[in-house]
């Protein structure tokens, strides 16, 4: 940020902060105070009379938030997913930001915990899920399991004993089921997007997936391809046409 007297050539102070790119800039009427708005969310009060910020808030996520999940392991780490590429953890206690997972380069629509909170996978805009330590705050894969171009539009992970699989369902009418290390392990077929997805927390190979011909499906994904199909679920009397592309929810209970 720099500031000027309009009847000189240069700035008469160059100010330079550790938050990002500035967005706006307004100051008070009659006050040499200056409300600035960042690149990340964060909103500062300046006063350019002390040369010294007067406060900051927190930054946060820069565009639309499509999920939240707390932690498996703690129950004070919420994590969140946005339309603007990144995962924050969030510390409810303090409310404020501890970590940005970064490494996307597309909107992401969902995520979900590893059952012993260590990895969070999210899925994105582009057909593929994402794998990050949340220990660490690293991207550490990025999986392409559905066609470029159509969204993994959610990512769940299996909660049984050992954790190591995940179901993505996209609108190329696709579920696919695959190993926490990246690797496909199958892919379900559907007549329509499948849009929403959930494990049952009591069987560890049933998946259950909403699709968009208005029906659930209900897969045993340890059986072989030509028996994984157990049962199709009917009762909605049509496909929502307002329902976002990407949002559908399904729960095993």
């Amino acid at each position: 940020m720099q500031l000027w007297n309009v009847s000189q050539t240069a700035p008469q102070r160059v100010l330079r902060t550790d938050v990002g790119p500035c967005r706006s800039i307004n100051f008070v009427p009659g006050m040499s105070k200056a409300v600035l708005a960042f690149l990340d969310g964060t909103v500062a009060l300046y006063d350019a009379s002390r040369w010294s910020f007067l406060w900051k808030t927190e930054g946060g996520h820069t565009e639309t938030v499509f999920d939240c999940a707390f932690s498996t392991a703690d129950a004070d780490i919420l994590a969140t997913c946005s339309h603007d590429g990144t995962v924050r953890l969030w510390d409810v206690r303090t409310l404020k930001c501890v970590k940005i997972l970064t490494g996307a380069c597309s909107a992401l629509y969902s995520l979900c915990w590893s059952p012993d909170g260590a990895l969070l996978a999210a899925s994105d805009a582009l057909g593929r899920v994402h794998l990050y330590d949340s220990h660490r705050g690293l991207l550490t894969r990025s999986c392409q399991l559905h066609k470029p171009g159509y969204i993994s539009c959610r990512v769940v992970w299996n909660p049984g004993a050992f954790g190591n699989r995940l179901a993505s369902v996209s609108d190329d009418c696709t579920a696919s089921v695959f190993s926490c290390d990246g690797v496909p392990l199958l892919t379900l077929t559907h007549p329509d997007a499948a849009k929403g997805a959930a494990w049952s927390p009591h069987m560890p190979g049933m998946l259950a997936t909403g699709c968009g011909d208005g029906r659930i499906y209900l897969w045993d994904v340890d059986l072989p391809e030509a028996s994984r199909l157990k049962k199709r679920l009917s009762g909605h009397t049509c496909a929502e046409p307002n329902c976002p592309k990407h949002e559908c929810r399904v729960t095993c209970a």
